[in-house]
């Protein structure tokens, strides 16, 4: 068992800088500057960490918008430092439960991974789509009109 979770917590750790990097970016709670998730007692635990120091368990205090954050970016953490070489990632609806701050510092931060993957990322809030096209204008924008019995209308985009 001690093994097993000495390989989990070197696996969690190697998340670390990208995870650093984009709590710059979302910065999903304004009283914790660091995030981090280890594995203790056949259990996840993820914390917020101050610039003091201070350690609180996130759950605790993170309100769900600032769970989904940070949610959002220990995936995109999990999908750049994994050993597969997928270049993509699919992303669905990932502005739930945002202000509109967030979702613009979410944009941003989706930006700066499609430097090295490829983003599909799927979205009815068209706040936030239009906060991504301003992010990415070099993006690729499809707008799915309605749905017939023939399959989707599915328009480009434009700016």
């Amino acid at each position: 068992q001690r093994r097993y979770s000495d390989f989990i917590n070197q696996r969690l750790k190697e998340l670390d800088s990208y995870v650093e990097d984009y709590v710059k970016i979302l910065s999903p709670h304004p009283r914790f500057s660091k995030v981090c998730i280890r594995y203790k007692d056949e259990n996840y635990w993820l914390k917020g960490i101050s610039e003091n120091g201070e350690e609180v368990y996130a759950r605790a205090l993170f309100s769900t918008a600032q769970l989904n954050e940070t949610a959002i970016i220990l995936l995109l953490a999990m999908a750049n430092s994994a050993k597969h070489k997928y270049d993509f990632i699919i992303l669905d609806d990932p502005s739930q439960s945002l202000d509109s701050k967030s979702k613009e510092k979410l944009a941003k931060l989706l930006t700066k991974v499609a430097e090295s993957k490829q983003l599909i990322i799927c979205t009815m809030d068209t706040e936030f789509a239009e906060f991504l096209r301003v992010s990415y204008p070099n993006g690729k924008f499809y707008l799915f009109e309605e749905y017939t019995d023939k399959g989707p209308i599915v328009k480009t985009w434009s700016h």
